[in-house]
């Protein structure tokens, strides 16, 4: 409805909003009304100047007289479009409105006297029939605010009413008779009208003030969750430290000729770092994916060597409770992020062990059309179909009343969703209680060939290669500083810590040495970042020291920003054998670039 977009219940009362609405159907509706009126008018007119009942004079100046008037209205409702504050002017342009009204009646109801003459009893009843019309018309036309409508419906009937009975005689009397009661109706008529439109428009902004409202709270609900998880994902690099640092020490620990129950409780501690890792890293991977930090690389790659991947990683699982993992090879190449895909199907999968008591847990592919079906199916214990949906939202566990750690936060599937829907993969449930259940991961196939992996170290394949090197640790904080220097000790490298830039240059020159790799974090206090205290060491020794950036911020940038630089970027917190591997083989490439 008009002006219904402009006000808000902060800016105008309920009536105030109501009197726009009236005023602005007033203006719409006079547009139809004028217009019939100036072209009706001619008509009527020229039939009684033929008919001889008045002058063409006459008749000029009554149609004339109305155009003035319609123009006038017709320029009052183009003002009235442009209005800027209409709660407040709707009361002065109702007034105005009124008065041309009351004109405009006057020229209808005295035009039916002045303009017949009292000998032509039946242009008398032409006139009559033609005022019913008009006031009929104003009744629908004006009803919305009724000071205008009762306005025309008197001035329009009443002076031929009050001339035919003055005149007298059975048929004008009749014929006023009639138009008054017609009249009276037409009045009941619009006060009903009148009152619906109230109602309705009450109801129309009701309406609108709920939805209003709804949306205000939908608004604060979002901006508080993106708030949250943006805090989340915000406070990760300081959330991670000592996670980071826990690691370190824990593995750090390990020494020879330790006893078996100190090797009983290195291994407990062990168990505890790792699920404290992985609850931890779910809680973020959460918040980053509402806070819409995390951006799919999206490229060609096969998907059986990421299935072997998955078996190998979780075959040893599988066997330690009696199931047998069974891993169809597929041979075709799938278009999406590498890493988002395999956390999938590693959420899939783990829950497909983990909730598994008996049989076997089988992942395969099937090939549906220009897509590629990733399944994973299991003998477990079945989602009953009321469930189905709910086994998506976070925290929500199926027979983890008592919250065991041991079987996750609920986050796995909620993740899987997430992850799902921002490749715009579809993910398919089928399950039933006693029966087992499949998930299924539906993905893009392409011929386009897959990019070449790089062969990721493994730290196994490395142990047996002896420890040698001087490696320069830049940290600011102080216990993750002490926790890297005691593990990389541990495994038989010379460190060299720092809290800074400027401690750094004045460790390694006191030292005398010249590091053969630098682990660096990224966020350093004082503003300065890994990068920039990277270079100002390379500068410094005079080389290309080989050198890794440490973060526990985990938005996009980082990535980017080490990218560009050309280093290497490991997320804390650091699984130690990753670390290893890592320093290991930067190491030995600086060793063989020195020895050429």
């Amino acid at each position: 409805m008009p002006g219904t977009t402009e006000l808000s219940p902060t800016r105008a009362t309920e009536r105030d909003r109501i009197g726009v609405e009236q005023v602005s159907v007033l203006h719409s509706n006079a547009r139809l009304g004028v217009t019939g009126a100036l072209v009706g008018l001619p008509v009527l007119a020229g039939v009684l100047v033929n008919l001889g009942s008045i002058t063409w004079r006459l008749g000029a100046a009554w149609w004339g007289a109305l155009a003035v008037v319609s123009g006038i209205q017709l320029w009052q409702g183009r003002k009235w479009g442009g209005a800027r504050d209409r709660s407040r002017s709707w009361r002065a342009s109702a007034r105005r409105f009124t008065g041309w009204v009351f004109c405009e009646g006057l020229l209808w109801g005295f035009g039916s006297v002045v303009c017949v003459s009292r000998d032509t009893p039946e242009l008398q009843m032409l006139m009559a029939a033609v005022l019913v019309g008009i006031v009929s018309g104003s009744g629908v036309a004006f009803s919305s605010y009724l000071p205008a409508c009762l306005t025309f419906l008197i001035t329009g009937t009443l002076p031929f009413v009050v001339t035919a009975t003055i005149e007298g005689g059975a048929l004008r009397n009749g014929a006023a008779l009639l138009l008054v009661m017609w009249a009276f109706i037409l009045i009941l008529l619009a006060r009903r009208n009148n009152a619906t439109f109230i109602r309705t428009v009450q109801l129309q902004f009701a309406n609108l003030d709920l939805a209003e409202r709804l949306k205000e709270e939908r608004d604060r609900a979002e901006q508080a969750s993106l708030a949250k998880s943006r805090f989340l994902a915000a406070a990760s690099h300081d959330l991670r430290q000592p996670v980071h640092a826990l690691s370190m020490l824990t593995e750090a620990f390990c020494r020879d000729g330790m006893t078996a129950a100190n090797l009983r409780v290195l291994a407990l501690m062990r168990q505890s770092v790792e699920a404290m890792d992985a609850l931890f890293d779910a809680l973020l991977d959460v918040s980053r994916l509402d806070a819409g930090v995390i951006v799919p690389q999206v490229q060609a790659f096969a998907i059986g060597p990421l299935l072997a991947r998955l078996a190998a990683e979780l075959g040893p699982r599988a066997e330690a409770k009696g199931l047998r993992l069974v891993v169809h090879p597929c041979t075709q190449v799938v278009r999406g992020d590498p890493v988002l895909t395999e956390r999938i199907i590693r959420n899939l999968l783990d829950n497909a062990v983990r909730y598994t008591e008996r049989g076997r847990v089988v992942v395969g592919c099937r090939r549906r059309g220009p897509s590629l079906s990733v399944e994973v199916w299991d003998t477990g214990p079945g989602i009953p179909a009321e469930e189905q949906a709910r086994v998506f939202e976070e925290f929500h566990q199926l027979g983890n009343p008592e919250r065991d750690r041991t079987k996750g936060l609920g986050l796995g599937l909620a993740i899987v969703r997430r992850l799902a829907g921002l490749m715009a993969m579809p993910l398919e449930l089928r399950s039933a209680p006693g029966r087992g259940s499949v998930f299924r991961l539906v993905v893009p196939l392409t011929p386009v060939a897959p990019a070449a992996e790089d062969a990721a170290a493994d730290p196994t394949e490395t142990a047996a290669v002896p420890a040698r090197g001087l490696i320069l640790i830049i940290d600011d904080e102080a216990a993750i500083r002490e926790a890297v220097r005691l593990l990389l000790e541990s495994w038989g490298y010379a460190v060299l810590a720092a809290g800074s830039g400027d401690e750094m240059l004045a460790t390694v020159a006191s030292a005398g040495a010249r590091p053969d790799l630098i682990l660096c974090d990224f966020r350093l206090r004082g503003g300065e970042n890994g990068i920039d205290a990277i270079a100002r060491m390379r500068a410094a020794c005079g080389y290309h020291a080989p050198a890794v950036l440490v973060t526990g911020d985990t938005a996009p940038d980082r990535l980017t920003e080490a990218q560009a630089a050309g280093l290497p970027l490991l997320h804390k917190p650091v699984a130690p054998g990753r670390l290893r591997a890592v320093v290991r083989a930067l190491i030995a490439d600086r060793a063989q670039m020195s020895d050429a």
